[in-house]
């Protein structure tokens, strides 16, 4: 392609000019954009195509025929590929099944029935080994069948824990604790002490989200039930886990909390201790996997519910599938039409050919009817 002519004139490789911002005796702006098309990540390494974002960048330049010259560099923000999986079910508490998200952009890959590792595993495997070698990081939601399909399809890739789930593993420490502290002596009426219950809602609230009122109101339980005060400190000490800006701030709050649990006044929390140590390096690459957002799973797990709750009468895979990836689309969005028909004996979906290309998915959809 041929260099135009202010890249010439400026003596710029690789470098394409966009656009003279500013044409002064006194000085000259530039902004321009780098012609690499599939530059290193600046974390792994690998090479990424995949753009979700840009910001310029003012560099100052040599100058030219006298006149100082800034460079506007409009420098495109890269991330690897993410992948996100989630378990839900067609009806409640059975039927299940895998879904799939691309956590670069939102879109459903697919949704796979039943929720173990043959499911995602089968899935990967479907998708070849080039395409999962472009998957740099897997967010999960604490399944062990799914850690095993992922160690096994995607052992180079970094494996972190929804933090979602991970927040509400540790909320549960406290949730018992504080039934345990509102539970009155056999006979007493009402059973529970109100003041406590009334405040379970209170308690799950970070201590960077409390105004004056609302922590007085705390203060004040506190003083009453010392063990419930611990409980809320060493929730908020696992909250830091998340809130830290690297892992060595994570490790810190780590330490805070061990010290608390250390003093045995929250027996409660040895369940949580004990999940921790069985998932530490997933929830603690977090801050490594350059801490991957949960809305978007979050988002896509929340729909399919409500396409549920509207056609509670689904027996059939094939439709929910269909129908679920197509309410889970950005707006942006639309499947092409018609819709191919599927290999025999696949029971993996996948978007539209237009969304295939795009996504790098080899399967094809199989052709759905309206119930």
């Amino acid at each position: 392609m041929a260099r135009d002519v202010v890249s010439v004139r400026l003596w710029l490789a690789q470098v394409r000019v966009l656009g003279v911002l500013v044409d002064l005796a006194e000085r000259l702006a530039v902004r321009v954009v780098s012609t690499v098309l599939r530059p290193k990540c600046p974390r792994c390494a690998t090479p990424s195509g995949r753009v979700h974002g840009r910001r310029d960048n003012k560099v100052r330049d040599l100058e030219v025929s006298g006149r100082p010259v800034t460079l506007v560099w409009q420098r495109r923000r890269r991330r690897c590929r993410l992948l996100l999986v989630e378990g839900t079910s067609i009806r409640r508490r059975h039927r299940y099944v895998t879904v799939l998200v691309n956590g670069d952009t939102g879109e459903v890959l697919a949704m796979v029935p039943h929720r173990n590792a043959q499911a995602l595993s089968g899935f990967l495997a479907s998708q070849g080994h080039r395409w999962c070698k472009g998957v740099k990081v897997v967010v999960s939601d604490g399944s062990k069948p799914y850690k095993a399909a992922i160690e096994r399809r995607l052992g180079h890739a970094r494996h972190v824990l929804d933090r979602y789930r991970v927040i509400r593993w540790f909320a549960a420490g406290l949730t018992a604790v504080r039934r345990d502290v509102q539970r009155r002596p056999e006979g007493s009426k009402p059973a529970s002490d109100p003041e406590v219950f009334r405040a379970r809602f209170l308690l799950m609230r970070r201590p960077d989200t409390l105004d004056a009122t609302e922590r007085a109101r705390l203060d004040g339980l506190f003083a009453a039930h010392p063990r419930l005060k611990a409980a809320w400190a060493a929730l908020g000490e696992l909250h830091g886990l998340y809130l830290a800006k690297d892992r060595k701030g994570a490790l810190e709050a780590l330490d805070r909390f061990a010290d608390i649990y250390r003093t045995g006044q929250i027996p409660e929390f040895s369940d949580i201790v004990d999940t921790f140590l069985a998932w530490h390096e997933e929830i603690l690459d977090w801050h490594r996997a350059r801490r991957p957002p949960n809305g978007r799973i979050d988002r896509t797990d929340n729909l399919p519910q409500v396409l549920r709750r509207k056609a509670h009468r689904f027996t059939n895979y094939a439709n929910f599938e269909a129908r679920g990836i197509l309410i889970t689309q950005p707006d942006n969005t639309e499947p092409s039409s018609p819709i191919p028909q599927n290999r025999e004996g696949s029971n993996s979906f996948v978007p539209g050919q237009g969304l295939t290309k795009r996504l790098g998915i080899r399967s094809e959809v199989l052709h759905t009817r309206s119930d």
